[in-house]
């Protein structure tokens, strides 16, 4: 860190406008632990105090907001214009976004530190789906299933990327093609244990999971909606239904919609009996 500071220093005021402009307008992010007017070198404790120091110095600062989002990088991890504390970078980084509120989705309301990041939103989230042999569209890719269902009579192929090496059975997870490889086929179940409890799973990618949620209470996959943090990339797409009220996992059996595989697995069980689920 000493390094990058020293390294900082050969780069002038000019330079940093420039990457500004470069950067499109976006936050530029600075290091201000060792803040100090390079004038008179007096230590200085944020970016506010060395706005008015530099009056001293007759340099006057037109413009109310600038584009300069400021962190102490050190041990004890603090927001810098609340104080909030954090136990990562990461939880840190996207905290400081939400103190600049600059770009407003004017469908939904959610704000943005920067153009691109409401471009992204507004692609993910309000996406308009349309109908390619009536040219009609659709608020959600759920709503143009059932069109495509109702209308065209169209089959909802759900997509089994996992298949079995020794037969023709394909699966939606890797933990369910393996235990079909147990089950059918005789293979050894595979045994990754968890080090802190000893619990054991199928896949190293669950036992991960279950460190991260049970042991690591590490929340660092951010919804891009309300910018709540979820434990994994599943979490946030099942709580991602509560604001598109998007329906897109299809029963194969009777090409039902649901918003979440747990609710289609539970459908299965309910009215589709005797039917194993993949």
């Amino acid at each position: 860190m000493d390094e990058l500071r020293e390294h900082t220093e050969s780069h002038t005021l000019k330079e940093l406008e420039d990457k500004i402009i470069s950067q499109q307008n976006k936050m530029v992010k600075v290091e201000i632990s060792q803040l100090f007017c390079k004038l008179c070198k007096k230590q200085l404790n944020n970016l506010e105090e060395l706005r008015n120091h530099l009056k001293n110095h007759d340099i006057q600062f037109n413009l109310v907001d600038d584009l300069l989002m400021p962190f102490k990088i050190n041990r004890d991890l603090r927001c810098q214009l609340c104080n909030e504390p954090f136990d990562s970078f990461y939880r840190l980084n996207i905290h400081m976004h939400r103190h600049y509120k600059k770009h407003i989705c004017p469908i939904c309301g959610t704000t943005f530190s920067n153009s691109v990041l409401l471009t992204l939103h507004k692609n993910r989230s309000h996406r308009i789906w349309r109908c390619v042999l009536c040219d009609v569209t659709f608020p959600s890719n759920a709503e143009k299933k059932c069109h495509d269902v109702s209308m065209h009579q169209k089959q909802i192929v759900k997509k089994l990327r996992f298949p079995c090496r020794y037969c023709q059975e394909r699966f939606s997870q890797e933990n369910n093609r393996i235990q079909h490889l147990v089950d059918a086929h005789g293979l050894p179940k595979p045994e990754h244990k968890c080090q802190i409890c000893s619990k054991v799973f199928i896949t190293r990618s669950l036992r991960n999971n279950h460190v991260k949620n049970v042991h690591q209470k590490e929340k660092n996959i951010e919804c891009d909606i309300c910018h709540r943090l979820f434990y994994a990339k599943s979490d946030v797409t099942r709580h991602k239904v509560t604001h598109t009220k998007e329906k897109k996992v299809a029963c194969e059996l009777c090409d039902t919609l649901f918003a979440t595989k747990d609710s289609l697995r539970k459908h299965v069980r309910r009215i589709h009996t005797n039917v194993p689920i993949k």
